[in-house]
């Protein structure tokens, strides 16, 4: 059973990160430290988004995504869906 509830399909918010670069960024990239050694910086651009998702018995299919932003979280994309 995938996501049925007394017979009913449920609707799913999640969040995907689907590419990262140490190297390569554009102007909607987020940025996060993954320093590992002391006193040097490193920075990795990535996009990420939040999917809606429909789920049912015997069924899964993604209806929409939105774009996390710079700067943004999974909850502003979300908000965003459910609008």
């Amino acid at each position: 059973m995938i996501g049925n509830v007394s017979g009913r399909s449920i609707g799913i918010l999640d969040g995907h990160e689907v590419t990262s670069s140490n190297i390569y960024k554009c102007s909607h990239c987020r940025i996060r430290n993954v320093s590992k050694i002391e006193g040097q910086v490193k920075l990795q651009h990535y996009h990420s988004f939040v999917a809606f998702i429909l789920a049912g018995e015997k069924f899964a299919t993604m209806l929409d995504i939105e774009p996390i932003l710079p700067g943004q979280g999974e909850l502003s994309a979300a908000y965003r869906l459910l609008e």
